[in-house]
């Protein structure tokens, strides 16, 4: 993509942000003759959809907009498509003129466009038109060094009806595919994955490696909150070996990275027993407000400890491996109110001590659980896993361990846990249980699509019940009726790829196609939204945007499963608590 028209002109993501008007320089200079601007048009489905606005007049030789190109590199597209994602205005022109600029920024290379009858119509029907141009119309042999963009409004080239008029220009992209629906889904996967690493990037701090808990889902926002969170820095940790391998970051880069985040950590945080405040400080590291010493949240930072470790080695591994043995994980146990038995505490704060139990076997849990029974230093009993409940329910014609949890909670540990085909001794599957969550999931939402607009077939067949921002503030619903209302979490969705990875390239490219889409990407990732409600999320999490680069990145090349698979914690862990192969079983779905 080159640009999109998302929010107002000074938060455009173009090279040097260089981008304007101009006209003849015989025009008078007391008279503008065209006008730029950025607004929300409503389209005629009721949604808001961002535009620049060209408004002009050409009552001598020409006028246009230029957007520099910062010298971008085409070449991979060069027998390919231009597209212009546009609307005609009142009186807009059937036909204006397309310039590009290459590597001699004296020279144009132009190309007429031409609104067809068919463009119109489309536009009256969705509020666009994808206009389609064939790069090699332009004429251009190299297109390495792509200078400059240009739309001009040309008097010999306009009827004398249509000199005066609006053109409005939602994105311009560029594609191998004539059809604006052709990216292949693992390309678009691949963007996606780019878009939430960005997220990271732009959240994190490089003086103390933390980062933000949410933030919102659009480049250049004037107000950032302070709040970070010890679990999105410790997915960011995780995520720096992907980045190198995707060219994200230099490997000395994500190195210097992951050594700043460590050593902060281990020097200048606040800690209780060696394990982290939830939320903390993006620029200290104190404790934010009265958040608790989450262990959770502590395990998600541990494990990201764990693969940048790793996989950096040298000064990173040393930083990592003293915060892991710092981690004294027998004082965090507690007794169950009911039956006496010994269990990890959920948490720690100074005004309520102890928090209650983590009594449930789930993936999320097991993280916690997996780093204690695994620790070099302050291990705890095994058995302490085993005293957490095992129940089981029936969602969508699937059976679900815990299935009436959110989504996120059946593979959130699994996004370092590889237990493919492993159950432990009560025969809890987790790697298995992630699969038919998902599915269950899909299933709920399909037949929640009777009373919610959001999961219809005809919106796109969007899924994903789980925790987030929602019209009612945040919550954490279940596949349960009565739970939901309409709200969806895609985020939530899209991590389970590597246990539905069919299901969910199919279900994707059906979101892709739909209406809500160009409402729910956002900058960095797809939003959550409710149609019935007219609500789209302005802000992503880091915990559900890094769970999502981590299943892509486990799904694409295992690179975070295999990392913390090979360290000596998890090693000791999976051999303490006997995890082996799944039995068989006749519960494979409905």
């Amino acid at each position: 993509m080159i640009i999109e028209f998302r929010r107002d002109l000074d938060h455009l993501e173009v090279p040097r942000r260089q981008f304007g008007i101009f006209r003849n320089d015989e025009q008078p200079r007391s008279v503008q003759w065209i006008e730029e601007r950025w607004r929300e048009v409503r389209l005629p489905n009721g949604r808001l959809m961002g535009f620049l606005e060209l408004k002009y007049e050409v009552p001598y030789e020409y006028n246009g907009w230029w957007l520099k190109l910062g010298d971008a590199d085409w070449a991979r597209y060069k027998e390919g498509f231009l597209i212009l994602r546009l609307s005609p205005g009142p009186g807009c022109t059937p036909v204006f003129k397309l310039e590009l600029k290459a590597g001699d920024p004296q020279r144009t290379h132009p190309v007429y466009v031409a609104l067809e009858q068919s463009h119109r119509a489309l536009a009256a029907e969705k509020g666009f038109a994808d206009v389609v141009i064939p790069l090699t119309d332009f004429g251009i042999g190299d297109f390495s060094r792509m200078r400059e963009l240009v739309i001009v409004f040309e008097k010999r080239s306009i009827d004398p009806a249509y000199r005066k008029g609006t053109l409005l220009v939602r994105s311009m992209r560029l594609s191998l595919d004539k059809d604006p629906q052709a990216q292949t889904i693992d390309a678009l996967l691949d963007d996606l994955g780019h878009r939430v690493f960005r997220w990271f990037a732009e959240n994190h701090h490089p003086k103390t490696g933390l980062v933000r808990d949410r933030a919102p889902n659009c480049r250049g926002s004037k107000e950032l909150p302070a709040m970070a969170s010890i679990a999105s820095s410790g997915y960011f940790l995780s995520m720096l070996p992907e980045a190198v391998r995707r060219g994200e970051l230099s490997e000395s880069e994500a190195a210097a990275k992951a050594e700043v985040a460590l050593r902060f950590a281990l020097g200048e945080m606040e800690h209780h027993e060696g394990l982290f405040y939830h939320f903390v400080h993006l620029e200290t590291g104190k404790r934010w407000e009265q958040s608790e010493v989450s262990l959770l949240d502590s395990a998600i930072f541990f494990n990201g400890c764990m693969v940048a470790g790793q996989r950096f080695g040298g000064k990173v591994q040393e930083l990592a491996d003293a915060l892991l043995d710092r981690a004294d994980w027998p004082k965090f146990l507690i007794r169950h109110p009911k039956d006496g038995k010994p269990l990890l505490a959920l948490g720690w704060t100074p005004e309520k001590g102890m928090l209650g139990p983590a009594d449930v076997r789930s993936s999320e849990m097991a993280m916690p659980y997996f780093l204690a029974v695994g620790s070099r230093t302050h291990p705890i009993d095994p058995a302490c896993w085993f005293n957490t409940s095992v129940g089981y329910r029936r969602i969508g014609g699937y059976k679900v361990l815990h299935g009436d949890l959110p989504l996120f909670t059946s593979y959130y540990g699994l996004g370092w846990h590889d237990l493919r085909g492993c159950a432990d001794r009560d025969g809890a599957d987790l790697f298995g249980n992630a699969r038919q969550a998902a599915l269950a999931n899909r299933a709920f939402c399909r037949e929640l699509g009777l009373k919610f607009r959001t999961y219809t077939a005809a919106e796109g067949g969007w899924w994903g019940i789980s925790a987030g921002d929602s019209p009612a503030g945040y919550v954490a619903c279940g596949p349960v009726h009565g739970d939901p209302d309409g709200t969806v979490w895609p985020l939530a969705a899209l991590a389970t790829l590597p246990w539905i990875p069919d299901e969910m390239k199919e279900d994707v490219a059906r979101w892709r196609a739909s209406e809500p889409w160009e409402s729910a990407l956002g900058d960095f990732g797809v939003a959550p939204f409710n149609l019935d409600r007219k609500w789209v999320g302005q802000d992503l999490i880091g915990i559900d945007v890094g769970s999502f680069y981590l299943s892509l990145a486990n799904h694409a090349n295992r690179t975070v499963w295999d990392l913390w698979m090979q360290h000596p914690i998890a090693i000791s862990a999976i051999r303490k608590l006997d995890l082996k192969p799944a039995k068989p079983s006749a519960e494979t779905g409905r």
